[in-house]
């Protein structure tokens, strides 16, 4: 009797949670997406330790069961429904850390619609170790803001700011997700709406923990919301030289129809080909 009463309770707790899990996350929710630790078991039954970036990433080989606002996992996929025998040193016991699944792990794939999952997981940025860029700069660090005016002409207002601010980086794996047969939740570090860990490749870490020659920020007009960090490691790219490189009013329009994930598109070809060898290192951020 005190099984099913158990076995009830959470089930009861697990729509519950479900339920509120698929009322569409707003922008004044607490927290949308995480800084978290994890451990992924690939298929040649290795065990690997990273941290991520964790967005509510949709369905495909793996089967996600999603992080609320409130930072917990929303257990879309039942314990009996997992093959723990495929699952090398491991047993139901890790049931409640499980955050991915592969499908080949299912014994029935009979599982909660996944309302959530807004982004397509083609491969998982990882890294081994966040790592730190302190931003203060009090003499020259400027954040310049995309003005409309009533004809719809473009500009630039600037104010310096001398806010201690830190990025966070790492040096990134991409992960295939068909290489890993299970994604466990160590820990999440923080809520990363406020600030995102930036992924790069060797050389780029080994830039950023050297001083830059300038570094600025360009935000949208809208909302304030988006913004470009720019990061200058050679002295023919100065600021002024980077802004005369942008087209801000499609920049602009980008970050309100997609968060800016297509303003490389707007930069000039020369700035295009600095940021491929590495002269000049920039970063899309938003914030609620």
């Amino acid at each position: 009797m005190g099984k099913t009463i158990n076995y009830l309770r959470e089930v009861f707790l697990t729509v519950f949670t479900l339920l509120m899990l698929f009322s569409d996350l707003h922008a004044d929710s607490p927290c949308g997406t995480f800084v978290i630790k994890i451990t992924c078991l690939t298929n040649s039954d290795k065990y690997l330790s990273y941290y991520t970036f964790y967005r509510q990433y949709s369905d495909s080989t793996l089967v996600f069961n999603p992080i609320d606002e409130s930072f917990n996992i929303v257990r879309r996929i039942a314990r009996n429904q997992i093959d723990f025998n495929k699952i090398r040193n491991s047993d139901s016991s890790v049931y409640r850390r499980v955050l991915a699944i592969n499908k080949s792990l299912l014994s029935n794939r009979d599982i909660s619609p996944d309302l959530n999952g807004y982004f397509k997981l083609s491969s998982l940025p990882v890294t081994e170790e966040i790592l730190e860029k302190n931003c203060l700069d009090t003499t020259s660090f400027t954040n310049y803001s995309i003005v409309v005016d009533d004809n719809m002409s473009y500009s630039l207002d600037s104010a310096v700011f001398t806010d201690n601010d830190i990025i966070h980086y790492g040096q990134a794996v991409y992960i295939n997700p068909d290489t890993i047969k299970l994604i466990l939740l160590d820990s999440i570090l923080w809520c990363g709406d406020n600030d995102q860990v930036q992924f790069l490749d060797k050389k780029q870490t080994r830039l950023m923990s050297q001083g830059s020659g300038s570094h600025f920020r360009v935000f949208d007009s809208n909302s304030g919301q988006f913004n470009i960090d720019f990061f200058s490691f050679n002295p023919e790219w100065t600021k002024s030289g980077i802004l005369s490189s942008l087209d801000i009013e499609k920049i602009d329009n980008d970050f309100t129809e997609t968060g800016g994930d297509n303003v490389f598109k707007y930069f000039s070809a020369d700035l295009k080909k600095a940021i491929r060898l590495n002269k000049v290192i920039y970063f899309v951020r938003w914030s609620p």
